[in-house]
Protein backbone atom coordinates (compact mmCIF):
# COMPACT_ATOMS: atom_id res chain seq x y z
CA UNK A 1 0.00 0.00 0.00
CA UNK A 2 2.76 2.45 0.88
CA UNK A 3 4.42 2.02 -2.53
CA UNK A 4 1.13 2.68 -4.32
CA UNK A 5 0.41 5.77 -2.17
CA UNK A 6 3.93 7.11 -2.71
CA UNK A 7 3.70 6.69 -6.48
CA UNK A 8 0.22 8.24 -6.48
CA UNK A 9 1.40 11.23 -4.47
CA UNK A 10 4.49 11.64 -6.66
CA UNK A 11 2.29 11.64 -9.79
CA UNK A 12 0.09 14.32 -8.23
CA UNK A 13 3.08 16.43 -7.17
CA UNK A 14 4.63 16.30 -10.63
CA UNK A 15 1.55 16.44 -12.87
CA UNK A 16 -1.35 17.65 -10.71
CA UNK A 17 -2.94 14.28 -11.50
CA UNK A 18 -2.84 11.45 -8.94
CA UNK A 19 -2.93 8.78 -11.65
CA UNK A 20 0.61 7.55 -12.33
CA UNK A 21 1.59 7.14 -15.97
CA UNK A 22 1.53 3.50 -17.05
CA UNK A 23 4.51 4.19 -19.34
CA UNK A 24 6.56 5.68 -16.49
CA UNK A 25 5.71 2.85 -14.09
CA UNK A 26 6.63 0.28 -16.74
CA UNK A 27 9.88 2.04 -17.71
CA UNK A 28 11.01 2.14 -14.07
CA UNK A 29 9.96 -1.48 -13.44
CA UNK A 30 7.40 -0.45 -10.81
CA UNK A 31 5.46 -3.61 -11.59
CA UNK A 32 3.69 -3.83 -8.23
CA UNK A 33 2.30 -0.29 -8.50
CA UNK A 34 1.41 -0.82 -12.17
CA UNK A 35 -0.55 -3.98 -11.32
CA UNK A 36 -2.34 -2.23 -8.44
CA UNK A 37 -3.26 0.82 -10.52
CA UNK A 38 -4.63 -1.41 -13.28
CA UNK A 39 -6.57 -3.43 -10.70
CA UNK A 40 -8.09 -0.50 -8.79
CA UNK A 41 -8.71 1.86 -11.71
CA UNK A 42 -8.04 5.56 -12.05
CA UNK A 43 -8.70 8.33 -9.58
CA UNK A 44 -11.60 10.39 -10.93
CA UNK A 45 -11.82 14.16 -10.39
CA UNK A 46 -14.39 15.56 -8.00
CA UNK A 47 -17.16 17.64 -9.54
CA UNK A 48 -20.34 19.14 -8.14
CA UNK A 49 -22.38 17.05 -10.59
CA UNK A 50 -20.49 13.87 -9.69
CA UNK A 51 -19.32 14.21 -6.08
CA UNK A 52 -17.14 11.15 -5.55
CA UNK A 53 -14.01 10.51 -3.57
CA UNK A 54 -11.26 7.94 -3.68
CA UNK A 55 -11.43 5.42 -0.86
CA UNK A 56 -7.83 4.43 -0.21
CA UNK A 57 -8.68 1.06 1.26
CA UNK A 58 -5.99 -1.36 0.14
CA UNK A 59 -6.13 -3.55 -1.88
CA UNK A 60 -9.60 -2.45 -2.97
CA UNK A 61 -9.16 1.29 -3.57
CA UNK A 62 -12.22 2.60 -5.40
CA UNK A 63 -14.32 5.66 -6.18
CA UNK A 64 -17.33 6.09 -3.91
CA UNK A 65 -20.01 8.77 -3.61
CA UNK A 66 -19.51 11.48 -1.00
CA UNK A 67 -20.74 10.12 2.30
CA UNK A 68 -21.69 13.37 4.09
CA UNK A 69 -23.89 15.00 1.43
CA UNK A 70 -26.99 14.87 3.64
CA UNK A 71 -25.13 16.40 6.59
CA UNK A 72 -23.81 19.24 4.40
CA UNK A 73 -27.31 19.89 3.05
CA UNK A 74 -28.70 19.97 6.59
CA UNK A 75 -26.06 22.51 7.64
CA UNK A 76 -26.67 24.59 4.52
CA UNK A 77 -23.24 24.05 3.01
CA UNK A 78 -23.38 23.31 -0.73
CA UNK A 79 -20.67 21.09 -2.17
CA UNK A 80 -19.05 24.10 -3.84
CA UNK A 81 -19.06 26.17 -0.61
CA UNK A 82 -15.31 26.74 -0.46
CA UNK A 83 -15.11 27.57 -4.15
CA UNK A 84 -17.83 30.22 -4.02
CA UNK A 85 -17.68 31.69 -0.49
CA UNK A 86 -14.05 32.50 0.14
Amino acid sequence: MSQLMLDTWAAFAWNHNPNPSFALLSARNYDVTLANVKKTGTWQPVTVKNPTLRLLDFPSARQIPFEEVDECAFLGFPLDYYETNL
